[in-house]
């Protein structure tokens, strides 16, 4: 499979863009994607995730916030209980991550998480 092109636009030539980009995924069979977000120029970047090591960095997190505890008096978890923490390593089949973040200012604009997960049976 032939992964699509990426390209930047801004709002001025997006009609443009769009129309070219359409005729050329119709001649060539393949698509070309403009990314702005909100009409502000973005640089997108992809990656796969380590699960293993997000979640330690979740348990990082986890710890600092258990330490200072939170306004409202909640207890939380200094860690994933290594329960817990197995079954998701297990469930986990693959993990990436999106970024775009504006070109000129570097203000995050869009982020997702993208997980696949195989629920076992009886949850």
């Amino acid at each position: 499979m032939i992964a699509p092109l990426s390209g930047i636009s801004s709002m001025a030539t997006r009609v443009l863009l769009a129309e070219l980009s359409a005729a050329y995924t119709a001649a060539h069979g393949l698509e070309i994607r403009f990314e702005s977000i909100g009409g502000v120029e973005t640089d997108h970047i992809s990656s796969q995730v380590d699960v293993n090591a997000l979640l330690s960095d979740i348990d990082k997190i986890l710890a600092r916030v258990s330490a200072q505890g939170l306004p409202t008096g909640q207890q939380v978890p200094s860690k994933i209980p290594p329960s817990a923490r197995s079954q998701i390593e297990k469930a986990v089949k693959s993990a990436s991550i999106d970024v775009w973040s504006g070109k000129s200012d570097h203000t995050l604009r869009k982020l997702t998480l993208a997980l696949r997960v195989d629920v076992p049976r009886g949850s």
